[in-house]
């Protein structure tokens, strides 16, 4: 909805777009639209990423706890379970995710370089920028929401533990 505020501001405001002279009652109208809907949005959104990564922290503290006070020692499974555990239920929809984030947010950033030089269109320049914006976001809060898990379990890994309990030592 926000973005269709803002698209229509770009329309009323780009010369022969709309018949007749731009109208700036339509672009003040857009913008109200966009950011009356678009604020609150934006801050669900950042309160959803803030409380998402204290999660996603504390998800990775707590899987990394025993090994790090030396409560519990790596066993030779443990090599499996640190380096398959993308795999696990609760991972997995998080990868899948990710990847089709980023795959997204390439076909965004490309809808702007051809709006830019294949078929110029200022509306559709904006609304890809948007697109692209979000997309980008979305994956670089998700990503970094899996590598906090997968960091707290590769304190499983024995191969690294040993090196890891050595350098905390000194």
């Amino acid at each position: 909805m926000a973005t269709f505020g803002i698209l229509l501001t770009v329309e009323a405001l780009t010369p022969g777009r709309l018949s007749g002279s731009p109208s700036i009652d339509l672009a003040i109208a857009g913008i109200l639209v966009a950011l009356v809907v678009g604020a609150p949005a934006v801050l669900v959104l950042w309160m959803l990423h803030r409380s998402g990564r204290r999660l996603a922290r504390a998800a990775g503290y707590w899987s990394a706890l025993p090994y790090r006070t030396g409560a519990r020692r790596p066993m030779v499974s443990d090599y499996f379970t640190a380096r398959w555990v993308g795999y696990s239920p609760d991972l997995l929809p998080r990868i899948i995710t990710v990847a089709s984030a980023f795959l997204a947010s390439a076909f965004s950033v490309s809808m702007i370089y051809y709006f830019v030089a294949v078929s110029p269109d200022p509306a559709f320049v904006v609304a890809a920028c948007l697109w692209s914006v979000l997309f980008l976001a979305v994956t670089a809060g998700q990503f970094g929401g899996v590598q906090r898990i997968q960091n707290g379990y590769g304190h499983r890994d024995p191969l690294g533990h040993d090196r890891r309990m050595r350098r905390s030592r000194a």
